[in-house]
């Protein structure tokens, strides 16, 4: 049996760290979360999007395994397909920069015919899917 005093402070359970690392602010995830969210509520029918998931620390393994697999340095978080159109959204936070296989994508990109925007706050972001025309009218603000 164990015994402890009264006098020692109870332990608390240690918290675990929350899913995608521990507890640093991380406003990119914060701001793609945002449009996101945006998107499940406000996307018009027939509107196709996802986030493509490249980000992150790999293996030097999991690196090559990928890139065999046909995995693009540079892509863009999301993609959103509208009307037979490709659109993509790259978000950063405010300060952010895109980075050298960013720019390469993104010219890419366009050379095959696709929209890009980098975005780096959620009127920008929601500036953009306006423009392609994503997003049915907001119907608080219709009043």
């Amino acid at each position: 049996m164990l015994h402890t005093s009264p006098l020692a402070p109870a332990r608390k359970p240690p918290i675990p760290p929350r899913a995608g690392g521990g507890s640093r602010r991380r406003p990119e995830q914060a701001l793609q979360r945002s449009v996101v969210e945006r998107l499940q509520w406000r996307a018009r029918p027939n509107i196709w999007w996802t986030h493509i998931p490249l980000g992150g620390a790999r293996s030097k393994i999991e690196a090559a395994i990928f890139k065999g697999l046909g995995v693009r340095r540079g892509a863009p978080d999301l993609l959103i397909v509208i009307d037979g159109r490709a659109c993509f959204l790259e978000l950063k936070a405010p300060g952010g920069r895109v980075t050298a296989a960013q720019h390469e994508c993104h010219a890419a990109l366009r050379a095959a015919g696709a929209e890009v925007v980098v975005a780096t706050d959620i009127d920008a972001a929601l500036a953009a899917l306006e423009r392609w025309d994503v997003l049915r009218p907001d119907e608080r603000r219709t009043g």
